[in-house]
């Protein structure tokens, strides 16, 4: 891209702006950033609000350029009526495209796959608590998650673009990378299960955390080596959503793993 389109022009959005019919819409400074950060080959144009001034903006804006994509100034009426409560920032670019899971890649630390889970808010919340407490991988069931990406980046707080996420066509793929990798597994059970207060997690481990509606399989389960509930303080009958249950299981593992964060 030359140096003309990296440069700051104000104007208002036209309809060439959103040609590319595989771009998504981002919205807010956390959101944008991430972006930016991660990916500045897959933005476009950067549209911020004229008369917004923060450092964070300023960041924004300097790494847009940085990167050659393009930075529009708009009025305040004018990005409200184009991209409602954006925060004054708005980031047209491609979604992330996730990776296939490699069988025979190294192992290590924090593994998780989030099965069944469907709805882009709670995989945006789970990837942000499990983030947060360290989890070095994420796998999930293959599916299109493209036009979801917005939803599920702003949920995440930002971690969405930062972890490192892969994808499976199916179980068994997900049960040979364990036989292969010679690591232990966990799911999120009553069946049988060991207290989470009695248990231990080891450096590296697979952990699978089902969703609201599916759950886990019984050919998931029965391939796991240790089962392990969320003792309740409460008389409560109900299951955990996938985003509490991620963060009680990420941070049990940071827990008995402090040093491990640190030398990784």
């Amino acid at each position: 891209m030359d140096e003309k389109k990296a440069s700051l022009s104000i104007r208002k959005p036209n309809k060439e702006d959103f040609s590319d019919s595989d771009t998504v819409i981002y919205t807010g400074g956390i959101s944008c950033k991430a972006v930016l950060e991660n990916r500045p080959q897959d933005c476009r144009i950067l549209y911020v609000n004229q008369d917004k001034r923060s450092k964070d903006f300023a960041y924004i804006i300097s790494l847009a350029k940085r990167n050659h994509v393009q930075v529009t100034l708009l009025g305040a009426r004018v990005i409200q009526e184009q991209f409602p409560n954006c925060g004054g920032i708005a980031l047209i670019a491609l979604p992330r495209k996730l990776k296939k899971l490699n069988l025979q890649s190294k192992a290590y630390g924090l593994i998780i796959y989030l099965s069944g889970l469907e709805d882009p808010y709670n995989l945006g919340s789970s990837i942000r608590s499990l983030y947060a407490a360290g989890c070095s991988q994420v796998i999930l069931n293959e599916r299109d998650w493209s036009w979801s990406n917005p939803v599920i980046l702003k949920a995440s707080a930002g971690a969405w673009e930062k972890m490192n996420l892969s994808i499976i066509a199916n179980e068994d793929e997900l049960i040979e990378f364990k036989k292969l990798s010679q690591i232990p597994m966990f799911c999120a059970s009553r069946k049988d299960p060991v207290s989470l207060f009695d248990y231990s997690f080891e450096p590296t481990v697979l952990g699978i955390i089902g969703g609201a509606l599916r759950g886990i399989s019984p050919k998931l389960e029965n391939a796991c080596d240790h089962r392990i509930c969320i003792p309740y303080g409460n008389d409560f009958r109900n299951a955990l959503d996938t985003p509490s249950a991620a963060a009680v299981f990420a941070f049990s593992w940071l827990r008995d793993n402090p040093d491990f964060v640190k030398l990784n």
